[in-house]
């Protein structure tokens, strides 16, 4: 069976279900273009970092929501300022 050609790599597809069976070939051309413009790389990047540290500080702000939650009545309120204020200082 000629699962590797030169120009590629051949598959072959089955579904579980149906029986179907396809079979096609990999083109493997190369590294993809991005569709961007160059003037707003630098910008995309900031945007990745900000909203990785917004994901960061998000998870350190909700394990303090549950745990003021957990030790009084309306924790999570009583505490939130506090909680939002340490979850920014201990992102970094």
């Amino acid at each position: 069976m000629d699962d590797i050609l030169d120009d590629g790599v051949r598959i072959h597809v089955v579904r579980p279900h149906s029986g179907v069976v396809r079979s096609g070939e990999l083109d493997d051309s190369g590294p993809r273009r991005r569709k961007q413009a160059k003037m707003l790389k630098p910008l995309e990047r900031g945007m990745r970092k900000l909203v990785r540290r917004q994901l960061g500080v998000a998870q350190i702000y909700l394990a303090r929501h549950e745990r003021s939650n957990r030790r009084k009545r309306d924790g999570w309120l009583k505490d939130l300022p506090r909680n939002v204020f340490r979850a920014v200082r201990d992102s970094d």
